[in-house]
């Protein structure tokens, strides 16, 4: 998907329900740029960047929608943080309610064609992999201050797995 964004040639839309800006994407041999970094530089480039997370209305989560805004402030990428209150219906009076965009899609064209990814992208803490799917025994590199394991109390990086997303 790196590659992908980094050969970008007109657009780039993507929508998460969780998107953390300082994500490094390329993380061996050595790290590469930030996620942010990535698309303001593609905006720069004149490709039309917009990155739409999901408005974090409920304090237990962290999807880190004000950091998106703010880490794209004064920058050409569009970012549009999504909200959505219906109105609901319970057997006898109508409340709000409020839902999220769960969906994760990233979408470009390269070489003129249009090219997707839709579902399983969290561009988060805690959710990086790569085609070998380690769950232990990543390097410092890969692990790069995201380790996430909520499944086991008081888990230790260096020797309990990541969460297997």
């Amino acid at each position: 998907m790196y590659a992908d964004m980094e050969n970008a040639e007109e657009f780039i839309y993507f929508t998460g329900w969780s998107i953390y800006p300082e994500l490094i994407m390329i993380r061996e041999p050595v790290p590469k740029e930030k996620y942010v970094d990535l698309l303001k530089r593609k905006a720069e480039e004149g490709v039309q960047v917009v990155v739409m997370p999901w408005q974090n209305t409920v304090p237990v989560f962290t999807t880190y929608d004000k950091a998106t805004e703010e880490a794209f402030e004064g920058s050409k990428v569009h970012v549009v943080r999504s909200f959505r209150e219906l109105p609901f219906y319970d057997g006898g009076a109508l409340t709000g309610a409020s839902f999220t965009h769960h969906q994760k899609s990233m979408i470009t064209i390269i070489g003129g064609r249009l090219k997707a990814y839709v579902g399983g992208i969290d561009l988060t803490t805690g959710r990086y992999d790569d085609q070998d799917h380690q769950l232990l025994n990543r390097t410092e590199n890969e692990s790069a201050d995201d380790y996430y394991q909520n499944t086991i109390a008081d888990p230790d990086p260096n020797k309990d797995p990541r969460e297997p997303w």
